[in-house]
């Protein structure tokens, strides 16, 4: 489940809950579908976490990340503007 997040440093820090041990993946589109970045976490427990994803390479623009799981899946519109 994603909740809020924000972009400081050349990160997004997404927060994230979890409700089962799980290995997470993120993709980063940008605005006309090209995979910008990707990458497969280390293992996660149950519960609340924050993960910082490095978007520092990435112009100004719009950006899906999608965060999956095993059996979930959840897509969010960033606005990248430094």
């Amino acid at each position: 489940d994603l909740m809020n997040n924000t972009i400081q440093h050349g990160y997004i820090n997404l927060k994230v809950r979890v409700p089962k041990v799980s290995t997470p993946c993120f993709s980063i589109y940008n605005a006309i579908g090209q995979l910008m970045e990707s990458a497969t976490l280390d293992e996660l427990p149950p519960g609340k976490h924050s993960l910082k994803i490095p978007i520092a390479g990435l112009p100004n623009g719009i950006y899906f990340i999608r965060f999956h799981m095993e059996d979930y899946a959840e897509t969010k519109k960033v606005l990248l503007i430094r």
